[in-house]
């Protein structure tokens, strides 16, 4: 399924580089060389993300960030070229319609156009990128029964989505830490998608988070692309980080138990066992989870889960896919037994290195005693 996928997606990003290379040809009507040059530079941005694996693989590290970071960002350019084009040429359709004939202001139809279609793209680019650089904290505040009265709140941060591969940028991961370190956690739980392609960190980045260790531990669990990664090289990752994965295994503490189960594509759904069930009678679960959805086999089973993946959608229109997809962006949702399930924006981003209306999140969580259990949410 992965490799039809990648290859339906390569596919259409392939024939609209054909479109794109046309529309140029019809507009500015360059000669041949100049058509040369067009092509040329289509082929290297299109083959950016290819060729930054490729040249990571000799150890061209800087070689391979600038690769990666320009066929990322290319990606994301042409996503919103898209959708913008879109928007024109129903706003055309629309006046055509009105009988309004001649406007003709779609990219394809003259250079001021053109032009003006670029310049929105670039902006909306630009917001994007430093979008996803601006991280946020949301905070649940929830009531544990079972933990002893008079006990200290405990505090928990969830990080997801972070996609650590040989490419992610310094600045990011120093904000992170910082952000992290900011809201002095009892515990910091993983819910997947910490490693994306390539499986790589830098000796440093492991020994920055090595040297985070909460008093009640880090903990984690395996997500999609560490799958896609390479499950033994994203669990070294994650062990010389210092988090010890939960696969499909419960950890009790006071008053309350860890759940960890692993993504879908690490243990089917069918093949999920979780054995033995340590939590004590009373005990609050919290499950971690990458997916929005829990597994069926645990309905009914837990009072809070904690997910990711849908990066909220990261930029709008994919945030249409992923809601068809899973009929949730982001959030805290009610189950129907009385529970609530957390599904973070994410603290990352996958491929284009851009959020529009989806800004990254750390989720903080304190669980404090009381008589009955509660959940409230406070998001920026």
């Amino acid at each position: 399924m992965g490799t039809l996928y990648f290859s339906l997606v390569m596919l259409v990003f392939s024939l609209y580089h054909v479109h794109l290379f046309r529309g140029i040809n019809h507009i500015f009507k360059p000669g041949t060389h100049a058509k040369w040059i067009v092509v040329a530079l289509l082929a290297l941005f299109w083959g950016g993300i290819p060729l930054s694996r490729a040249v990571s693989k000799l150890d061209w590290l800087l070689a391979g960030q600038l690769l990666f970071r320009m066929g990322s960002l290319w990606l994301g350019f042409l996503l919103l070229f898209f959708c913008i084009e879109m928007i024109l040429y129903a706003l055309e359709g629309g006046i055509r319609l009105w009988g309004r004939r001649g406007g003709g202001f779609a990219w394809r139809k003259n250079k001021k156009a053109w032009f003006f279609h670029v310049a929105l793209t670039l902006t909306a680019c630009l917001y994007g990128y430093q979008e996803a650089g601006r991280f946020t904290v949301s905070r649940l505040q929830m009531t544990v029964p079972a933990m002893p009265p008079g006990a200290a709140p405990i505090t928990i941060v969830q990080v997801s989505d972070a996609h650590y591969g040989n490419f992610v940028l310094y600045a990011r991961h120093e904000g992170l830490l910082r952000l992290i370190r900011h809201e002095k956690p009892d515990m910091i739980v993983e819910t997947g998608d910490f490693i994306d392609f390539g499986a790589g960190m830098r000796d440093p980045w492991v020994a920055d988070w090595r040297a985070i260790q909460p008093p009640l531990g880090k903990w984690a669990v395996l997500g999609n692309h560490e799958y896609l990664a390479g499950l033994s090289n994203s669990i070294t990752l994650l062990e010389q980080c210092g988090f010890r994965i939960l696969r499909n295994e419960m950890i009790p503490f006071e008053g309350f138990a860890l759940l960890g189960v692993d993504d879908p594509s690490v243990t089917p759904t069918r093949d999920l066992v979780i054995d033995p069930w340590r939590a004590k009678p009373g005990d609050s679960v919290l499950l971690l989870h990458h997916q929005p959805l829990w597994p069926a086999p645990l309905t009914g089973r837990f009072d809070l889960g904690l997910a990711g993946h849908t990066h909220g959608g990261q930029i709008v229109p994919l945030g249409v896919l992923v809601t068809l997809n899973y009929g949730v962006l982001s959030g805290l949702r009610p189950t129907p037994w009385g529970g609530d399930y957390y599904i973070s924006r994410g603290i990352g981003t996958w491929g284009p290195p851009i959020r529009i209306a989806s800004p990254p999140e750390i989720t903080v969580i304190t669980l404090s005693p009381g008589r009955e259990r509660s959940i409230r949410w406070e998001h920026p």
